[in-house]
């Protein structure tokens, strides 16, 4: 099965963009990320957190998705 993780949005509704350093990457992902690969699944993850260049953060969201 394929499977996409998306790291939750942060801050969008003030400001857009907003960025998520490495640092703050949630580790609960890379520990989901890891069980489903184990289980034979075909994970994927998106960060939509540093992504700049659309005039909203709605317009990024529905193109990346």
């Amino acid at each position: 099965m394929k499977i996409l993780l998306i790291v939750p949005t942060h801050n969008y509704n003030r400001a857009y963009p907003c960025f998520l350093s490495v640092s703050d990457f949630p580790t609960g992902f890379a520990y989901l990320a890891s069980s489903l690969k184990e289980a034979g699944h075909e994970v994927h993850g998106l960060n939509l957190n540093n992504i700049i260049g659309y005039p909203s953060a709605k317009d990024m969201v529905k193109d990346k998705i």
